[in-house]
């Protein structure tokens, strides 16, 4: 008899040598903490070689703090990861926070959880400072921190917003969002698509048919670059203030970089935005329309991916009827999707609505008039 998983812990998954595979998401989680917990204690070893005794004492205590902090942190949001309800969700570990609710790498958690911890272990770091040395708390931490509140405010606000519109996706509303194994009990019951894989770090600039996202690519790239700017820019303020030519405090942060996280903030969520609105009818012409010719509608948001199986279009009379249905073959025109057919339907108002594989488009008015 094969050897049964303890209770709450999914079943091994056997990979092509016949060992239990280990998710990349697992193996990933063990690299982020060598990097997180080895950064400090490198700094600690590096101070111990530059500075006086005075300064090498408070760096040198204070890093190794900001380091078991970073440790506890982690182990502690470990726990809490592993405790969730979800086993497949559970061996992330602290990497659960990044998993959004279909079960895919969420770009603004990712982005969050990224700020807080690197934001948290600097306050941390600076305090201890002044604790261990004589750094006053005004000199460490400033009096002007507008700029911080835009460059934070921003992403942890298009978290907020890209939860609802995500959760609102992965609950049955219009859209094609794709789970994995990990998604909560709301995107796995509510979808069509059957979930399969695992969260992958590829998610975060991925769309949720699986394309590159500009939106999201655009996002995660200049985070990256604003994180890159005040890692460096703290370590070369602990360096001058080592070597006694400065004092330490939070770097400035400029405008130009100010701008563009904001701004990618706000694509982000603009895009996330429009993507929950599904497929819709962007234009439709002629219209009015002589009975009989021939009637082109361009369809938006439709996925990429789509089938390309003939749509259903309906027109349901205004004022009561029979409803017409057709079928009409859905092509890719340029950058739009579009279908034609004749309107041979009789004079009057009309609430047409398409159907496709990526949804039902909400109802646009059409009026057939009589040929002159």
């Amino acid at each position: 008899m094969a050897e049964q998983p303890p209770p709450g812990r999914p079943p091994p998954v056997d990979s092509p040598s016949g060992q239990a595979a280990r998710p990349k998401g697992i193996r990933a989680r063990w690299w982020l903490i060598v990097f997180l917990v080895g950064g400090p204690l490198f700094g600690a070893a590096a101070v111990g070689l530059g500075a006086d005794d005075d300064v090498k004492s408070e760096l040198g205590w204070a890093l190794v703090v900001t380091t078991m902090a970073i440790a506890v942190f982690l182990y502690f949001f470990d726990r809490v990861g592993k405790g969730v309800k979800d086993p497949l969700r559970g061996r992330y570990g602290f990497l659960e926070a990044t998993i959004g609710a279909d079960g895919r790498v969420s770009t603004s958690k990712t982005v969050v959880w990224l700020w807080t911890i690197i934001f948290a272990a600097t306050l941390l770091f600076l305090s201890c400072v002044t604790f261990f040395g004589d750094l006053s708390a005004d000199e460490a931490f400033g009096t002007d921190w507008d700029a911080y509140l835009l460059l934070l405010g921003g992403p942890f606000a298009s978290a907020v917003a890209a939860k609802a519109i995500t959760v609102g996706k992965a609950g049955g509303e219009t859209g094609t969002k794709a789970p994995t194994e990990a998604a909560t009990g709301a995107g796995q019951t509510t979808t069509s698509v059957t979930a399969k894989g695992e969260p992958n770090l590829a998610d975060a600039v991925m769309t949720d048919t699986g394309e590159t996202s500009l939106a999201d690519s655009q996002y995660v790239v200049f985070t990256f670059v604003a994180i890159a700017y005040f890692v460096g820019a703290l370590i070369t303020n602990v360096i001058d203030y080592a070597l006694g030519n400065a004092e330490l405090g939070l770097p400035a942060i400029p405008n130009a970089l100010l701008g563009l996280t904001s701004l990618a903030a706000l694509t982000y969520v603009g895009a996330k935005a429009a993507a929950k609105e599904g497929v819709g009818v962007m234009d439709m012409f002629q219209n009015p329309i002589v009975r009989g010719a021939e009637l082109t509608i361009v369809l938006v948001n439709v996925p990429e991916n789509v089938s390309t199986i003939p749509a259903t279009v309906q027109f349901a009379p205004t004022g009561g009827g029979a409803v017409q249905t057709f079928k009409a073959p859905l092509t890719k025109d340029r950058a739009a999707w579009t279908l034609k057919l004749r309107a041979r339907i009789p004079v009057g108002f009309y609430q047409v609505t398409v159907t496709t594989a990526a949804g039902t488009t909400p109802p646009v008015t059409l009026e057939v008039v009589a040929a002159p």
